[in-house]
């Protein structure tokens, strides 16, 4: 087994440059918070899930979703969902993930599919984001609870509301904390060159 296929994260980090000009290509604010859910959405990567706990909560982050859908009925289901609500910005289809994922401070995933070890997960740890997946094979590789990141429960909205609220409390070093301790999990198991020295050594 390894840890997803590796990746270099010399690729990432081009600086806030780079992320103000997503901002204003996509009309959002420089000075608003954002968390992100980034997949192609299906039902089980928790998309209902995630909107109607976010619609539960009043909170200082805007939640951005990145993604395609492969079927209509889910795509007229999310977005009758959200368009009420003026906090949630659907992006559709972004061909460059790494843009979509610097400007957010958290980084969602609360997925019940059959997963691997999600890439858009592993990237976020690259950037130092923190993390809110479920406790599900694959993604939970990506979180330590209550260290980078939180677990909730799969297709859980009440868990998803608790975790919200948390995350809205707290303080700027709390949060630093948890960023900083992503960037240690990406290197400690994520990272190209640790992924790639697991390979090799299985196979000599």
């Amino acid at each position: 087994l390894t840890n997803g296929s590796g990746i270099n994260p010399d690729n990432f980090k081009k600086g806030e440059n780079y992320n103000f000009s997503f901002l204003e290509k996509n009309k959002l604010s420089s000075e608003k918070k954002y968390m992100t859910f980034c997949s192609r959405i299906v039902k089980e990567k928790g998309i209902l899930e995630l909107v109607k706990a976010y619609n539960k909560v009043d909170i200082h982050y805007e939640l951005l979703i990145g993604g395609w859908f492969d079927e209509k009925s889910l795509e007229t289901e999310v977005l009758n969902l959200i368009k009420t609500n003026p906090k949630i910005h659907y992006l559709g289809y972004q061909k460059n993930v790494e843009e979509l994922l610097s400007v957010s401070d958290i980084i969602l995933l609360p997925s019940y599919y059959p997963e691997g070890v999600p890439r858009s997960l592993i990237e976020a740890l690259s950037l130092g984001k923190v993390i809110i997946t479920t406790n599900h094979k694959g993604c939970k590789e990506t979180c330590v609870n209550h260290k980078n990141g939180f677990l909730v429960e799969p297709r859980s909205v009440d868990s998803l509301v608790e975790i919200f609220n948390k995350v809205d409390l707290l303080s700027k070093e709390e949060l630093d904390a948890y960023k900083e301790n992503s960037v240690k999990l990406f290197n400690m198991k994520f990272h190209r060159d640790v992924v790639y020295n697991t390979i090799w050594n299985a196979i000599n």
